[in-house]
């Protein structure tokens, strides 16, 4: 039988359990494979370094910077912390300003035989545009005011007949005497300023329901005025008396404040012995009161159809 031939000189017998056998083909395969295996390694350890914020252009902050951690949102201060009665005062202030939505009662009550009583009941709305109205006595019924348009640039006077409703305002021209500007929030948080004042004292009470009058008796200005039963943060304590300057001596008015649970004002009460020099206003005792509201206001602008060129004849 014939045998074969040895092969040339310088190849091997193909031995597959030789791995020199396989020569180029199995080291190129084992040089791809050794390839991959880095690629992937490489992969992996560029990512590690991104999700561990190590390199500049990471998701997080660059070497020497540490990470912000978000906080908790604390609410208004009179829940964070009730006991600091300056800071809940300066806070509501802030957000009495801010309220989109706004009814606002003023009253003024004093001895029959030494002061009389007046009443104010402002409200405001931001929608559909932004307006306030503003009721005040008057001999022939309650006296209305409105400030409106996007920069309050528009204003109107109106009256309310002796026993009428709100809806029945009649508007008219503004002509002589009626000529009247007025900035609508000048004194809106007057009482809570005297908080903020050196030597005012405030001290906290707890919570208890707020003392709402719901019965007016003003001439008709809170006509159709109502205030809904709740409680709130209270608060006492002695403020300036309004009829002496900063820093003059004299008794001071005490008061009662209460606060809701977003921080505003709910209702502030102050009572102080006047100190007018004025016959028949001497020591006169008063109290104040202001009332507030934020539920949504309904607060009609009228157009230039609507206003007539005169003031409406008494009982018209």
């Amino acid at each position: 039988m014939p045998t074969s031939p040895d092969p040339p000189a310088g190849i091997l017998a193909l031995d597959p359990s030789d791995p020199r056998h396989l020569g180029p083909f199995r080291r190129a395969g084992r040089a791809l494979w050794l390839s991959a295996a880095a690629s992937t390694l490489v992969v992996a350890l560029v990512g590690g370094l991104v999700y561990s914020d190590q390199i500049p252009w990471g998701n997080g902050a660059a070497d020497g910077e540490e990470e912000a951690v978000a906080e908790e949102d604390p609410g208004p201060v009179v829940r964070a912390d009730p006991e600091d009665g300056p800071a809940v005062a300066a806070e509501a202030i802030g957000l009495l300003r801010e309220a989109p939505d706004l009814l606002y009662r003023h009253d003024t009550v004093g001895h029959p035989e030494q002061a009389h009583s007046a009443a104010r009941v402002l409200e405001y709305t931001e929608t559909p545009v932004p307006v306030y109205r503003l009721r005040t006595y008057d001999p022939a019924g309650v006296a209305i005011r409105l400030r409106h348009g996007d920069d309050m640039e528009e204003s109107t006077v109106g009256l309310i007949g002796m026993g009428q409703d709100v809806p029945d305002v009649v508007y008219y021209e503004q002509t002589g005497t009626d000529v009247i500007q007025w900035e609508p929030t000048e004194d809106l948080d007057w009482g809570l300023e005297l908080i903020l004042e050196p030597g005012a004292e405030i001290e906290y009470q707890g919570r208890s329901r707020v003392p709402y009058q719901q019965e007016f008796t003003d001439g008709g200005v809170s006509v159709g005025v109502s205030f809904e039963e709740t409680e709130g943060y209270h608060y006492s304590g002695a403020v300036r008396d309004p009829s002496r300057s900063e820093g003059e001596e004299g008794d001071p008015m005490t008061f009662d404040l209460w606060i809701d649970n977003e921080g505003r004002p709910l209702r502030f009460h102050g009572s102080a012995v006047l100190d007018y020099d004025v016959p028949g206003f001497k020591d006169a005792v008063i109290t104040i009161t202001r009332d507030y509201d934020y539920r949504e206001q309904d607060i009609h602008a009228p157009d230039e159809s609507e206003i007539l060129p005169d003031r409406p004849e008494r009982g018209a």
